[in-house]
Formats: structure tokens, C-alpha cells, sequence
């Protein structure tokens, strides 16, 4: 399997249980819409053990700013750190390489794309594998009509809740090997301590901003880095109008 410039962690166990009130009361009503649950996960799959750094993104931006036919200044593409050097070019701002991205689902969803197609440069790449973008648009009363769900074949994708959930906070240990879900993606149920790497186990709220996987005493059961604190990671998840979720703490 490919890994494209990026570091998984194998996902196992499968068939671990659903999570129970107890251990994720926001997944229940009245906090989360009647019907909205986190299920188990029947299958093994990798998870990126650190969000999508500046750098990573960089690369797509450049790759796909050929076709790209929008403002060079839009966020949603290039992100917080990433700027317009002209001539159709992007580079990263000095000293943000390694911190983490941000951009819109729907770009998400073009670079899930381009590392399926193991990062061709021909605008075909972007546009199908994980993803097929012709389904991208709305319907006349303002509903997303993007794709839900990825290509049965896509060897990269966003992960769905379920995915994100079991990778950031189930513990096949916890519970005297019963397994469990921790409170917090830091394999505790006590709040990650607020504060810079070597004091704290989190940035979530300090608007202090540092590399991807800095924290390395408040990983996930599965050795990934960052479930709070960098950015917000984007799900397959969509709510009935179609509107993407997120997880994690920016």
C-alpha cells in the first residue's frame, strides 16, 4: 500500500463495540440529532498519525493551481500558511512547514484524489479515485450534491466518524482488555493539560500554533498525534443538507 509522504498507524480490532453514553454523551440526543451514533468498525485501515502539514498541502496547491480557476488568495485552497508567489506558483510562509493545514472539504476530497492516482500531474488525477468531483454542486433548494460516501477502491480517503472516532479514543486494552473508548484522543478521560510541547499536552484554545506531532505525551491508543489541538480534521460524515463534520480541536 502507497503511503505518498505520509506516516500511518494500523487501525485493528476489528469489530470493537459501539461507543456507549457513558464514555460519549455528545453522540447522544439531545447533544447530537436522533439517529447520529458512533458503530464499530469491522475492518483494519490506516489513519495518518499526524494531520496534513503546510508542506504536504503545498505540494498539492502547486500541483493542482494549473486548473485551479479561483482567487489565489482564497483560504479554502491554500490555507492559513500558504500564500501566492505569482507566476502561478504557491510557497509556504517562513517557518510554517511542518505546522498543520487547513482548507475546505471539498479540496480534502481533490487530494484524497491525487494520492489515489499516486500524485500524477494530469487533471484527471484530481478529479476521481476517492472522489468524483462532477457530483460536486447543489440542487435547487441549496443542498450539496457531492458523493457521501468514497469509491469502494480508493486506497485514500477521508475517514468517516466512525473511523476517526475509534482511531483517536478506542483502547482495545482499556478495561482490563474488555476495550473502551477514552474521553479524550490523548488515551485519558481527563482534559489534556493546555500549554506548549514539553508542558502541556495540547494548543486547543491558546492560539499558540506548533509542528504536527509535537505533543508526544497525549497521543492517541493507536500512536497518533494531535486528536486536540492543530486544526480541525474534516469527516466524510455529511448531515442531511449535505454540510461535512468536523472533529478535533483547532
Amino acid at each position: 500500500m502507497p503511503s505518498c509522504g505520509h506516516d500511518f498507524g494500523v487501525i485493528g480490532d476489528p469489530g470493537n463495540r459501539p461507543v456507549d453514553i457513558e464514555e460519549g454523551r455528545r453522540f447522544f440526543p439531545p447533544y447530537a440529532p436522533e439517529g447520529f451514533s458512533v458503530r464499530r468498525v469491522d475492518y483494519r485501515y490506516r489513519m495518518a498519525r499526524t494531520e496534513v502539514t503546510v508542506g504536504q498541502w503545498l505540494e498539492f496547491v502547486n500541483a493542482y493551481a494549473p486548473y485551479y480557476d479561483e482567487p489565489v488568495s482564497s483560504l479554502a485552497f491554500a490555507g492559513d500558511w500558504i500564500v501566492y508567489a505569482g507566476n502561478g506558483t504557491y510557497r509556504a510562509i517562513e517557518g510554517g512547514a511542518n505546522f498543520a493545514t487547513n482548507m475546505a472539504w471539498r479540496f480534502a476530497a481533490l487530494y484524497s484524489n491525487w494520492l489515489h492516482n499516486g500524485k500524477s500531474l494530469e487533471q484527471a488525477a484530481f478529479e476521481n479515485g476517492a472522489y468524483d468531483t462532477s457530483t460536486f454542486g447543489q440542487d435547487a433548494n441549496g443542498y450539496y450534491t457531492d458523493q457521501q460516501t468514497h469509491n469502494p477502491q480508493a486506497l485514500f480517503w477521508i475517514p468517516t466518524l466512525d473511523e476517526w472516532t475509534k482511531a483517536t479514543h478506542w483502547d482495545p486494552t482499556k478495561n482490563n482488555g474488555e476495550g473502551g473508548y477514552w474521553r479524550y484522543p490523548t488515551s485519558s478521560d481527563t482534559a489534556p493539560i493546555i500549554g506548549p510541547p514539553g508542558f502541556g499536552q495540547t494548543n486547543a484554545g491558546s492560539g499558540a500554533t506548533y509542528d504536527v506531532g509535537a505533543y508526544t505525551d497525549g497521543m492517541s491508543p493507536w500512536g497518533l498525534f494531535d486528536g486536540s489541538g492543530g486544526e480541525s480534521e474534516w469527516l466524510e460524515f455529511a448531515a442531511d443538507k449535505g454540510s461535512r463534520y468536523l472533529r478535533g480541536t483547532g
